[in-house]
């Protein structure tokens, strides 16, 4: 995904031409762990996921990628349903945070 696909939005310029190269679906290296960490039980009571994005403008820098997780996404999530249709609106720049200095992103799903 480009960033520069979000012009117009509220988005820092010095992201126009950041990349992300993908995300870490399992956070640990220990399946068991992350069993645990991912599952419906966990995320009903933590409401969100912490994992690690490649992203940058090689898309090889690694950030901190916190989902925080809305009604609808906990429901979504609980019941197994792909959770894109509860990203965002990229208008909106309090729901997508990144920190380029502290290399976090912070995404609120609906």
């Amino acid at each position: 995904m480009f960033f520069s696909d979000f012009s117009g939005t509220n988005l820092q310029d010095g992201l126009k031409y950041f990349w992300c190269d993908g995300v870490v679906d399992s956070p640990y290296y220990n399946h068991d762990v992350n069993i645990d960490y991912l599952s419906p039980e966990k995320i009903m009571i933590r409401k969100d996921i912490v994992t690690t994005a490649y992203i940058g403008e090689d898309g090889q820098d690694l950030y901190s990628l916190t989902l925080k997780f809305g009604h609808l996404a906990l429901e979504a999530y609980q019941n197994n349903k792909k959770l894109i249709m509860y990203l965002p609106d990229m208008t909106n720049s309090n729901d997508l945070v990144i920190d380029i200095e502290k290399k976090t992103i912070q995404i609120q799903l609906k």
